[in-house]
């Protein structure tokens, strides 16, 4: 199961999210079930990733519930179209280059708390700065496929999509970069001494 958000211009004008998930008919034929929603044009996208995930959660759980035959296929339309639609913040606004020759930008903040969604309009800026148009794939994953964030210019490449369903990204010649989470803080002793700690995490990038 892929959530994805697509930048505008990829499927005309507006912005779309939504699920893909690998389906069956009743007769054994192999589909993809797309379930999309446009978004108001200036949204964040890359706030989809961290904001509410309700509608996100909702849509899979009214695909999950077709294929396994829970739901009849009039439900499901019924309840795709009673579903309130994804909302999303502003997208920043744009970014001046500023006199140093070199980029040097700086967000203001209305408080330290705020660093958050700061962050969000910083990742949006970086990728509209390397990508005119852009898609953001996620995934918790399956037993074939790591949890995984794809970062495309434009929609997957024709040629890498087996690997959102096979998760060989190596073989279907996906640049990777595998992130490894720092261990949670180590409690000190009574004496107030740390347990030694062999090797720490890594972050590997191929």
């Amino acid at each position: 199961m892929w959530r994805f958000a697509l930048s505008t211009g990829l499927c005309g004008e507006a912005a779309w999210c939504g699920i893909l998930m690998p389906s069956v008919d009743r007769v054994g034929r192999y589909f993809p079930l797309t379930v999309a929603a446009p978004l108001e044009s200036g949204g964040n996208l890359t706030a989809l990733l961290h904001d509410d995930s309700r509608w996100f959660s909702r849509c899979e759980e009214l695909a999950l519930g077709s294929l396994a035959e829970e739901i009849p296929l009039e439900g499901f339309d019924q309840a795709l179209i009673d579903l309130p639609p994804p909302v999303i913040p502003p997208r920043p606004g744009a970014v001046s280059v500023g006199g140093m020759g070199r980029s040097a930008w700086q967000f203001e903040l209305p408080s330290l708390e705020s660093v958050s969604p700061v962050t969000a309009a910083l990742n949006q800026t970086l990728l509209e700065r390397a990508f005119p148009a852009y898609s953001l794939w996620w995934s918790e994953g399956s037993e074939r496929v790591r949890p995984s964030l794809l970062v495309t210019e434009g929609l997957p490449p024709i040629e890498g999509f087996a690997a959102l369903l096979d998760g060989n990204w190596v073989n279907w010649n996906w640049g990777q970069y595998r992130v490894t989470l720092s261990p949670s803080p180590t409690p000190v002793s009574e004496n107030g001494s740390k347990p030694d700690i062999s090797e720490p995490a890594e972050t590997e990038a191929k």
